[in-house]
């Protein structure tokens, strides 16, 4: 899931829930139940959301030009590099293929990963796994060199974004309703997210499994608040300076009990998003203004649909229920896109 922001690559995913209202305790489940059956009861505490009436043609500006087998049977996010190789993260698993889709190379792990993402360091080329209640690094043979436990009760990662600087990196905890940076030993630089009236900040409201994090080229943090039906944007000092975001089933809000689920910036400031409960993937540009619509023809259950771009300005998502990359390029040509840095 991402990725990406100017610098850095970034991916995501789809985690754990923390109740069906904001506030709403973790009772009695753990971790575990949390991310497998909250989902499903947060979508039934909502009336579901109705078809989309029909979108207008100007919208429908992206046309599928790939479409890349993982070869996973489940999958949770991925990221582009700089190469034109992708590295997929589920089953168990850290799975880099080429451009066409060939495995270069499986990266086996301990547990489920819930969110990858690379980046070069001043010790040379890294994949970040992230772990329920850990992030862990691994060089580009695939050899474990480093991991660090994300700290607090109910930790669950959903995202980890490379830092633009190659010595630090943010983390997404769906768990704790937090979004924090650390650096490559894994001492925490600082939080954005937390109820702040001083910085305006109306804290995270994640009533399903999914946070994201993204970076843009000047430093601003992003952050999709789920439970509000919103993007928010984070000065370097952690105030909010930008949200946006309703919701509602129509094409320029969010559908569902929680959405976006899923985000990535690309190079020239838009952003693109992706829903569950009404699955679909959108673009807007920096201040919520629709652009386009990129695809709406996902299985009803698909959520967590992880989203990238690359260099050459086209879109790249994972669908979590057929486990496919599917590439999106713009029907004319367009500014942005983002290159990786591997």
């Amino acid at each position: 899931m991402a990725h990406e922001h100017g610098k850095s690559l970034r991916v995501t995913t789809g985690v754990v829930v923390v109740g069906l209202v904001a506030g709403a305790g973790y009772g009695g489940y753990n971790l575990r139940q949390w991310a497998d059956n909250w989902n499903r009861a947060a979508e039934k505490s909502v009336a579901p959301p109705q078809a989309d009436a029909a979108i207008a043609p100007q919208l429908l500006t992206w046309q599928q030009a790939g479409r890349i087998s993982t070869g996973l049977a489940s999958v949770k996010s991925f990221a582009i590099l700089k190469d034109g190789s992708v590295i997929v993260a589920g089953e168990r698993t850290l799975r880099l293929l080429s451009a066409k889709g060939d495995i270069l190379r499986d990266i086996p792990l301990a547990g489920m990963p819930q969110a990858v993402a690379a980046m070069k360091t001043p010790q040379g080329p890294v994949f970040f796994a992230g772990m329920k209640d850990r992030v862990e690094m691994y060089d580009a043979e695939g050899k474990l060199f480093s991991s660090w436990a994300i700290t607090g009760d109910n930790a669950f990662v959903t995202c980890v974004t490379a830092g633009a600087d190659g010595r630090s990196v943010w983390v997404a905890d769906a768990g704790r309703r937090i979004v924090e940076q650390y650096d490559l030993t894994g001492k925490l630089l600082r939080e954005v997210g937390r109820e702040n009236p001083e910085t305006h900040a109306p804290g995270l409201v994640v009533p399903s499994a999914h946070l994201d994090v993204a970076l843009a080229a000047d430093g601003t943090v992003w952050v999709n608040n789920p439970g509000r039906h919103e993007m928010e944007a984070f000065d370097a000092h952690g105030e909010m300076i930008r949200q946006w975001g309703r919701a509602g089933s129509d094409i320029r809000a969010f559908a569902g009990c929680c959405n976006p689920t899923d985000f990535f910036l690309l190079g020239d400031g838009r952003i693109v998003t992706a829903e569950k409960a009404m699955p679909r993937v959108k673009v807007f540009d920096s201040a919520g203004v629709l652009q386009s619509v990129i695809a709406t023809d996902f299985a009803p259950e698909a959520a967590g649909i992880d989203v990238a771009g690359d260099s050459a300005g086209r879109v790249w998502i994972l669908d979590p229920v057929s486990h496919d990359l599917r590439v999106y390029a713009p029907k004319a040509p367009a500014p942005g896109g983002l290159a990786g840095n591997l």
